[in-house]
């Protein structure tokens, strides 16, 4: 599946290590979307999602901070329904 689990064990999973229990679900997530986007990769997506937002912050990759903030999200979310942004 192509995962990037640095450090991350099945004891780890046995545990109940949140940390690491939530960055192998964040990976499953990431390959479940990238099939339902049927060979879109992380760039394509960034692409469309840059050409939805016309406000700052556009953060140049999936590694930025700036995602933290949400703030790019809630503009993606805006453009492309502004009634689901209240």
């Amino acid at each position: 599946m192509g995962f990037v689990l640095i450090g991350i064990g099945g004891i780890d999973l046995v545990d109940g290590n949140k940390k690491l229990t939530l960055a192998y679900v964040w990976q499953l997530v990431r390959f479940h979307t990238l099939l339902l986007l049927d060979g879109w990769t992380e760039q394509k997506l960034l692409e469309w999602a840059l050409g939805k937002v016309k406000k700052d912050p556009k953060p140049a990759n999936f590694k930025e901070k700036s995602w933290a903030t949400g703030q790019f999200l809630f503009n993606l979310l805006y453009a492309i329904e502004p009634r689901a942004i209240n």
